[in-house]
């Protein structure tokens, strides 16, 4: 069987990360990657491991930008309301 290209792998992984986040189940993931791929199970397993990573790190990197994001809400939402006097 021949090797699959770097391009080709990243194509998969990507598409891997949107069946998790939409919600798919890894029976079904390997389903899709065995009949569309034509790869096995153990290799779909390493797709979904790396998928699972790169969404982890995506998270990760915008935790402290979305708390940031959430406290200056927080303070525009308290400060509406006090120049309101909606207490």
């Amino acid at each position: 069987m021949e090797k699959s290209s770097k391009h080709t792998v990243n194509q998969r992984i990507n598409e891997v990360v949107d069946r998790l986040i939409e919600g798919r189940h890894r029976f079904k993931i390997i389903q899709y990657g065995s009949t569309q791929w034509n790869i096995g199970e153990r290799q779909i397993d390493k797709y979904i491991a790396k998928a699972r990573d790169l969404i982890q790190m995506d998270v990760k990197k915008n935790i402290e930008y979305d708390y940031a994001k959430a406290i200056r809400r927080y303070e525009e939402l308290y400060n509406k309301a006090i120049e309101n006097e909606d207490y």
